[in-house]
């Protein structure tokens, strides 16, 4: 099965690991997952989660995420979305590109957990 069209990612890099995971039998993902606080203020968008699980992973490429501000303002949301009692993983192209299996047997652990 593939990921549905009912929600389109912002990247392609999440589509493509979305469909990764839903091709090995993993529980799809949801994508463009939004976190609120208790207090009902947004904390972050995350790339693909599992919110009944309260888990996401966040896909980072170098064009967004690797820069000081951005590193700065990835580590305060995630944070505080950690605060409130999410489990958040940050994957990168690369573990995407050079070992899928890899990167499916990393979810398949981060969910069981």
């Amino acid at each position: 099965m593939r990921l549905g069209d009912q929600t389109v990612p912002l990247s392609d890099f999440s589509r493509l690991v979305a469909n990764l995971l839903v091709d090995n039998d993993l529980p799809e993902p949801v994508p463009e997952h939004r976190i609120y606080a208790a207090d009902g203020s947004f904390i972050m968008q995350t790339d693909l989660a599992w919110p009944l699980r309260k888990k996401a992973w966040e896909l980072d490429g170098l064009a967004f995420h690797f820069g000081r501000t951005e590193r700065e303002r990835d580590n305060r949301k995630r944070n505080r979305a950690k605060a409130e009692g999410w489990n958040i993983q940050e994957i990168l192209w690369s573990m995407y590109v050079d070992d899928a299996d890899g990167l499916s047997a990393l979810c398949r652990q981060f969910l069981a957990s």
